[in-house]
C-alpha cells in the first residue's frame, strides 16, 4: 500500500490526487487516468492505487525532471549493490502501479526496476 509518507523522503513535493470515479475501474483504464493526471499536472507520476472506485495517484515536478532523463543509456546506480547499470528501455513504463525501467547490469543481470530505486 503506498501513501504520501513513502516518497516524502525522496520527493518532499509529491502531491496526491484522490478521484472516486462512477464505476470501478479496470487496470488498463486506472492507469490512463494516473498518467493523463501526471500530464495535465505537469508532474511525473511516482505511483497510483485503486481500491473499488478510489484511485490515489501520487505525482511530483522532481520525479518529472528525472523520468525525462531515464532512457535508453542513461546510467543508474544500484545502491544496494554498488553497481552501475545502463537503462534499456526508451521510456519509463508504468508496471503494477510504479514507474519502471528496465536496466541492464554488464549483461549479467537485467530486469524491470522502480524508477525511484535509483533516485
Amino acid at each position: 500500500m503506498l501513501s504520501k509518507q513513502i516518497f516524502q523522503k525522496q520527493f518532499p513535493d509529491v502531491t496526491v490526487q484522490q478521484i472516486e470515479t462512477i464505476q470501478v475501474y479496470d487496470r488498463q483504464k486506472a492507469e490512463k487516468l494516473a498518467l493523463s493526471t501526471a500530464d495535465l499536472t505537469e508532474t511525473g507520476l511516482l505511483g497510483y492505487e485503486r481500491v473499488g472506485k478510489k484511485i490515489k495517484i501520487y505525482t511530483s515536478e522532481k520525479m518529472k525532471v528525472q523520468l525525462s532523463k531515464m532512457t535508453t543509456g542513461y546510467q543508474v546506480f544500484d545502491p544496494n549493490t554498488g553497481r552501475r547499470g545502463t537503462i534499456t528501455c526508451d521510456t519509463p513504463l508504468l508496471l503494477g502501479g510504479e514507474m519502471c525501467v528496465n536496466v541492464d547490469f554488464d549483461g549479467q543481470d537485467s530486469g524491470w526496476y522502480s524508477a525511484t530505486y535509483f533516485m
